[in-house]
């Protein structure tokens, strides 16, 4: 927001370090925290709802039928989230004194109401009632007794005595009075006597609007039906009273019709926030206008703050409310600042205020924007979250400014609510008002709406009306009462989340108020268990049980136990109420799976988890049953009862849970499933699914104890987990099994797994390797022995598949890599030479099946090679890898050996092979020469090069011709011509480096090699005529003019008609192109008819010869011009007209043809005279549709563009003239201006200019100055610096003739704009003529 008080356009902050946002007060509000319910004005509340709370039938029923629904745009307000949140009551004790007084006192109607301690109601006739807050009348005050028998005769329409606006001050020790002719009166609330009667205060014959005390109880605001804002100073001098009056707003400048002052004085907040020392002292006051918004500062000093333009129809009147408000401010922190809610028609405002302590000003912020459903007529705030809301159909909208969700409305069109119309009309004064404020008056209700202490008081005819918040146990025990239990749980359920609204009546710490809503939630659960859930499960129908169902209602009870931590409730108190029932026990055991499997109730009793197990499996919902068992505490669970389930029924989750988290044993439930396991490997592949998932639970289980962590989730505590891993180990690579056979192989565990899934166990053992046991000194030998049993388990036995071996290759590999000591894991040379023969073999009769482990293979292969301190290989064992490497395709195992032997061809030869590597081919290219020193390297490499050169091309043809302009710019032409036996590749690498050639950050000696070669570029253009023919023409553009002769003979060679005219046209035979562009459209034409097909030949010949005709048209003479566009528009008439006598004829050729032709005519606009077009066009009408009114079209647009060219004309010719116009009159004027000469001789001669013999002097601009005999004729500059010359006039400059006129200078470039403009006056007349 900039210092000017500019208004941003949507959901407004200032700055981000100022971003302003209302304080949300929720549940987890801090002790110290403030609630921003005036204080000391609950007292107030209490005692208007006590002295009606006797009164049964004060209350208005109000239920969903007659409450309607509203919200706003951005949110869909549901009534049924916040419970019915308003009650609207009668004021009986107020109420029944206006009825009393209108019976016997024949007060007639209320007309306006104000409010502080005291209400005020004033009426019709000018009497004021003053009642105190328990509805007690206080003062009865009779306005026409003051004023006396001269003003007591009542207007011809009975409103000259109505009391118009009243304002209590801020002690509550004054009233103002005003009517609505104008009168002002000041009473005492102590005594009920008049103080002072204020006349001349404002303008006379205006009633009063508003009346508003600011926080100063002697300062008073006023506004008239004028339009005019004043400001009143009470004072009292030597015991005598007066006032001082201020115009603070003109209805001159605009009319005011609504005004409210920023009021502090009676909101307690200072003792938290300590924000009214520094607003005490300042007095602002927000008016509005009929269309703008004024927020104006009175006091120190005066002066304007904030303005903003207001829209609306002409029956919205403006609304204005403040109200503080705790914001918080990334600069200031949490503070409260007073906020103004600001309105009409649909839009509503909020500008915060604050003062800026260092400068001594106050700073507004915009805050919010938002659009409504509705047309507002008022507004008041009711607490700093909420606003109540007055719309045109007489409905009262709460709505929530932080949500902006409206929460509850109110219908109150039947209670005949007062308006102020009669004063906005003026009808006391005799209608002296402007139509637009009486219109804003119709529905103007300002001083009969009022707020106190979170209630809005309405003021109607004949009652006064409160429309308040209820309590949040009130809204919660309607519901109930109401039968809608359900409704009344999930409101106390949002009211404990903090996501309920209009929380009134809640008081206390958080925890207090958490304690408060809890008590109450249990309280309605309990009885909603007793009079539905219990009746259900007795089947005992009642009014309440009906239409409910028996799960849906234990599932509530269920949720709500649990999300208020009451499990004792729910297991101790509820279940055994509807134990009894089969179908509610059943109900309710399979309602607990979600809140196990959600980890909501971690803790349930044993008897009643054995329940759940037992149901669970006679329903057989065995998987559900195990997910959620292992969500379940252990101490909560029958320990026989699961194992013995797990084991008979393959829960393996179960079983290593209930071992692991109760009995903190890892080792036996692995040992247990591992015997399992070799059953099944015993039989074989294929397996069944429960021992593909027990083999698959052991691997999972296996990865999570190597690793640290339980199993399925949580982690090992720190104290065992060492231990743990040391055992599971320890398991994992015994030698024999507990009890083992006589016939057990060694090592049975790992065989079995590795027999099972050999790459998953690989894949786990992997992941425990990187973990701390296994670094350092002692990890390298733990991961040897490892190592050296599984080589020990699978090189020696015939029951793995190569594939298998394969994976503990390329596993060992990685380990290898993954050491920070290349020693630390020993491989044996004589197995290292078996596994590599294993691999490659396997790799060359490689299925599509495992093709996914080839490149890892290869790396695993590479990294032993690459890791020094492994054996190395001889000179024939280098060999047999060679060819075995070769045979398998591991092109990058070859490329390391030839690396070693710096043999840089055969590497080459190993990118070209590798297709996965083709891209970083010239990338080895550019480091083999920038590096290589011996000079039969790099031949044998260019060798290579040009022996491959076909699939480099086809790589990438620019990356290599760039590759060869920097790196070896000689073998470019020596590329060229291998490429011969391959045009479409030497078509391409020509291409780009002809483009090359253009581009300055290239090497020269490619630009010369091209530029100089004109071989390249006729080859270039030879093979694109031969392969790309349609890229010719476009080709012919660019090159350079030396070049054309040979392309056209390329041109004629290929018959490539468009290109060749191409040609013609830039060598400037522009006949011979037109001519052969018109052939080519001749020959299309005739092939239409032959073979209807050729559609797309004609229009691309159509569109090459229009196009020709408009680039040529600039350079022609208007005949040569006249000739192409009509010889061309004939070309496409006579087929037309053969076509008139061929009934047969298709009906797409003739649609065609005209549609070509009108696009010649469009073209032809601007070109040629129309009279040379428009006879050819109408003369034979069948040419172009067969009726004239088919050319209705193309003549409109030939007149609208004649026109348009025309009023272009004349716009021009007139802005030329006026400029040369210009010119010459300056020119004139700068003649007409005495010159100071530099010398009083003459510049050629050096003789006094003034000698007598030569009387004429010339003078230029430049001061120099010369005898005129002295000068040529011809002479217009200065023979010393050529500046405009200037000649002094004659004293009689009407007797000169023109010729003797000054020589004015004219620039080349306005002579040329001369001319033209004369030329286009002289041909202008002929078009108008044609036309006339």
């Amino acid at each position: 927001m900039s210092d000017n008080g500019e208004l941003q356009p949507e959901v407004l902050a200032v700055s981000e370090e100022h971003a302003i946002v209302f304080e949300n007060f929720s549940l987890e509000e801090t002790a110290s925290s403030i609630d921003l319910e005036v204080q000391n004005e609950t007292w107030q509340l209490n005692s208007l709802d006590s002295s009606v709370s006797n009164s049964s039938d004060s209350e208005e029923k109000l239920s969903i039928s007659n409450s309607k629904q509203s919200s706003l745009p951005t949110t869909t307000c549901k009534q049924i989230e916040h419970g019915i949140i308003l009650k609207q009551l009668v004021l009986k004790g107020i109420s029944s004194q206006l009825m009393t007084a209108q019976a016997k006192l024949k007060s007639k109607e209320a007309t306006c109401l104000t409010v502080s301690t005291w209400i005020g109601i004033g009426t019709r006739n000018g009497l004021v009632l003053v009642f105190d807050v328990t509805q007690n009348l206080k003062w009865f005050l009779d306005t026409l007794d003051v004023l006396g028998t001269k003003y007591s005769s009542e207007s011809p329409d009975g409103w000259g005595n109505a009391i118009s606006a009243m304002a209590f001050n801020s002690e509550h020790s004054r009233l103002l009075v005003g009517n609505a002719c104008g009168h002002i009166l000041e009473y005492d609330m102590k005594d009920g006597k008049l103080v002072r009667t204020l006349n001349d205060v404002h303008p006379p014959e205006a009633a009063i609007l508003h009346l508003q005390f600011t926080d100063l109880p002697t300062l008073a605001l006023l506004c008239d039906s004028g339009g005019n804002v004043f400001e009143l100073g009470f004072k009292r001098t030597l015991g005598v009273r007066g006032v001082d009056t201020r115009c603070l707003f003109s209805g001159s400048r605009g009319e005011v019709c609504a005004i409210e002052p920023l009021r502090s004085v009676g909101q307690d907040l200072g003792a938290v926030f300590d924000f009214l020392p520094k607003w005490e002292s300042v007095v602002v006051v927000a008016m509005a206008t009929l269309s703008k918004i004024l927020i104006v500062q009175i006091r120190p000093s005066t002066k304007v703050i904030y303005s903003q333009l207001l829209g609306g129809d002409g029956l919205s009147p403006p609304c204005l409310g403040w109200h503080f408000v705790a914001v918080h401010s990334q600069q200031r922190g949490r503070s409260i600042e007073p906020v103004l809610a600001y309105a009409r028609h649909s839009e509503l405002h909020f500008v915060q205020l604050s003062i800026d302590e260092e400068r001594n000003r106050v700073r507004y912020h915009p805050l919010l924007r938002f659009q409504l459903d509705f047309n507002l007529r008022g507004l008041q705030w009711l607490d700093p979250r909420m606003l109540a809301l007055l719309d045109s159909e007489q409905q009262v909208h709460v709505v929530d400014i932080k949500t902006q969700e409206s929460i509850d409305v109110v219908d109150v069109s039947g209670v005949n609510l007062v308006k102020s119309t009669p004063f906005f009309r003026g009808l006391a004064t005799g209608g002296n008002v402007s139509e637009a404020l009486a219109l804003v008056g119709t529905d103007a209700c300002y001083n009969s709406m009022a707020s106190c202490a979170g209630q809005l008081l309405l003021l109607c005819s004949t009652s006064l009306r409160s429309i308040g918040l209820r309590h949040w146990d009130e809204r919660l025990d309607l519901l109930l009462s109401q039968s809608r239990p359900e409704e009344a749980i999930h409101l106390g359920l949002r009211m404990l989340n903090g996501k309920a609204k209009a929380m009134h009546g809640l008081k206390g710490t958080p925890n207090q108020r958490k304690r408060q809503l809890k008590d109450k939630e249990i309280d309605i659960l309990n009885d909603y268990v007793e009079r539905v859930l219990v009746p259900l499960v007795m089947q005992e129908p009642t009014m309440v049980t009906s239409g409910r169902n028996l799960k849906s209602v234990i599932e509530l009870c269920i949720d709500v136990c649990i999300k208020l931590q009451q499990e004792a409730l729910l297991f101790d108190q509820i279940y055994p109420r509807i134990a009894n029932s089969e179908a509610a026990r059943e109900n309710f055991l399979q309602l607990l799976e979600p809140h196990f499997l959600n980890d909501r109730l971690p803790s349930i009793p044993p008897s009643i988890m054995q329940q759940f197990v037992a149901h669970y499996e006679d329903n057989g919902w065995l998987d559900t049953l195990e997910s959620c068992i292992i969500h379940v505490d252990v101490s909560c669970l029958d320990l026989h009862q699961i194992l013995t389930l797990s084991h008979n029924q393959g829960l393996f989750l179960a079983y290593l849970y209930v071992h692991t988290r109760a009995l903190n044993d890892y080792v036996s439930p692995l040992e247990d499933l591992l015997k399992q396991l070799q059953g099944a490997v015993k039989l074989g592949p294929p397996y069944s699914e429960q021992d593909l998932k027990l083999g698959h639970v052991i691997l999972v289980y296996i990865s999570c104890c190597l690793a640290g962590r339980t199993y399925p989730v949580g982690e090992i505590d720190q104290e065992s987990r060492v231990k743990v891993k040391h055992q599971v180990l320890t398991s994992l690579t015994c030698l024999h099994s507990k009890r083992a056979s006589d016939d057990e192989p060694p090592y049975p565990y790992l065989r079995a797994l590795l027999e099972f899934n050999t790459q998953e166990l690989l894949n786990a053992l992997s992941l425990a390797f990187e973990e701390s046991e296994f670094v350092g000194e002692m990890g390298a030998r733990r991961q040897q022995r490892v190592i050296d049993i599984l080589v020990e388990i699978m090189i020696n036995s015939s029951q793995f598949s190569p594939d298998q071996i394969c994976s503990l290759f390329t596993f060992i590999a990685r380990q290898i890599s993954r050491s920070p000591r290349p020693d630390s894991i020993y491989l044996d040379p004589s197995l290292f030479q078996q596994l590599v023969d294993l691999v490659c073999s396997l790799s060359s009769k490689e299925t599509h099946q495992v093709q996914s482990r080839f490149e890892e293979r290869q790396q695993a292969l590479l990294q032993l090679l690459q890791i020094k301190g492994q054996p190395s290989l001889g000179t024939e064992d280098e060999e047999q890898l060679l060819k075995q490497a070769e045979s398998a395709k591991f092109y990058r195992v070859c490329e390391h050996i030839y690396e070693q032997r710096q043999d840089w061809e055969k590497v080459f030869e190993c990118y070209i092979n590798d297709t996965s590597r083709h891209g970083d081919i010239l990338y080895f290219l550019r480091n083999v020469f920038s590096e290589s020193s011996v000079v039969s390297d790099v031949c044998k490499i260019e060798q290579a090069v040009l022996k491959h050169i076909q699939l480099l091309v086809k790589l990438n043809a620019t990356s290599l011709a760039v590759f060869l302009a920097v790196n070896k710019p000689t073998l470019i032409d020596v590329a060229v011509t291998a490429l011969i036996p391959f045009p479409r590749e030497r078509y391409r690498f020509l291409e780009a480096i002809l483009d090359l050639a253009t581009q300055d950050d290239v090497a020269t000696s490619t630009a010369v090699l091209i530029d100089d070669d004109d071989y390249c570029i006729e080859q270039y253009a030879e093979l694109m005529a031969e392969l790309e023919p349609q890229r010719l023409a476009s080709y012919v553009q660019l090159v350079d003019v030396i070049y054309l002769s040979r392309l056209l003979d390329i041109c004629r060679k290929f018959s490539i008609l468009e290109a060749e005219a191409a040609v013609l046209e830039r060598q400037g035979e522009i006949t011979a192109a037109y001519d052969l562009l018109l052939g080519r459209l001749q020959g299309c034409i005739q092939q239409l008819f032959v073979q209807p097909e050729s559609w797309q030949d004609f229009e691309t010949a159509s569109q090459s010869i229009i196009d020709f005709c408009q680039r040529q048209a600039s350079s022609l003479t208007e005949q040569e011009r006249e000739k192409i566009w009509l010889t061309l528009l004939d070309e496409l008439l006579l087929p037309q007209r053969s076509l008139k006598e061929n009934p047969d004829a298709s009906s797409t050729i003739i649609s065609g043809l005209r549609e070509v032709t009108q696009k010649v005519v469009t073209s032809i606009q601007g070109q040629i005279s129309l009279s040379k077009v428009l006879p050819r066009l109408i003369e034979d009408p069948e040419t172009t549709g067969g009726t004239l009114g088919d050319l209705r079209q193309l003549i409109m647009g030939l007149l609208d563009n004649y026109t348009y060219e025309t009023t272009l004309l004349r716009i021009s010719t007139r802005l030329l003239q006026g400029d040369v116009h210009s010119l010459l009159s300056q020119r004139y004027r700068q003649s007409r201006k005495g010159v100071v000469l530099r010398a009083s001789r003459c510049g050629s001669c050096n003789r006094p200019l003034q000698n007598g013999r030569n009387s004429s002097i010339t003078a230029f601009q430049c001061r120099h100055a010369f005898h005129s005999g002295c000068l040529l004729e011809e002479i217009k500059d200065c023979i010393v610096c050529q500046p405009i010359p200037t000649s002094a006039p004659p004293e009689d400059f009407t007797a000169l003739n023109p010729e003797q006129l000054p020589v004015l200078q004219l620039t080349s470039i306005q002579l040329d704009s001369v001319a033209k403009a004369r030329k286009g006056l002289s041909s202008a007349y002929p078009l108008t003529n044609l036309f006339e």
